[in-house]
């Protein structure tokens, strides 16, 4: 991968099994993207999907944790992640991370879960959108949804890090 690009070079916290890498990279071909995951079961599914992507040299993925990436101070002109932080403990020190390696003027997209008011309410969420899924997989989307944070929660690791020029949006109601 080249560190820098015309249209970027971008770090994707969480990277799983690459869809979104590799979605990226076939929609914009001047970008590559650097994908780090923990699990090791995900990045053999990465590896799989890069076969089939005209653009794979362009996606690199690795096992690594989003808290101590090792990359170099403002080394990415956007990080992103989809669906990771309710996963993460110590969750300041991954943002704090995905910060530091951020350029200045930077694009940081985090997009996660929120704990819904209510243990009533997430229920009503898993009746709602996995009423067809087994009992385990009902059982993680509501610990997920638990466990995730609440916009003003998100706010508040967002002030003390001293990420500056934010938007928290909800855009669904979970």
């Amino acid at each position: 991968l080249k560190t820098q690009g015309d249209a970027g070079f971008c770090l994707d916290l969480g990277c799983g099994p690459a869809h979104i890498p590799l979605q990226l990279v076939t929609e914009c071909p001047h970008c590559d993207v650097f994908g780090l995951d923990l699990s090791n079961n995900l990045l053999l599914a990465a590896l799989e999907h890069q076969k089939k992507c005209a653009n794979a040299e362009q996606v690199a993925c690795v096992h690594a944790d989003a808290k101590g990436i090792g990359s170099e101070d403002h080394s990415f002109d956007s990080v992103f992640s989809n669906s990771i932080l309710h996963h993460i403990p110590e969750l300041i020190d991954c943002l704090r991370e995905a910060w530091r390696v951020l350029k200045p003027g930077g694009m940081l997209l985090i997009r996660d879960l929120f704990r819904p008011d209510s243990e009533e309410r997430a229920r009503e969420l898993v009746a709602m959108y996995a009423v067809e899924e087994s009992q385990h997989a009902q059982d993680l989307f509501y610990d997920s949804l638990c466990a995730a944070l609440r916009p003003d929660e998100l706010d508040a690791l967002a002030k003390e890090i001293g990420i500056r020029n934010y938007k928290i949006i909800t855009d669904s109601d979970r």
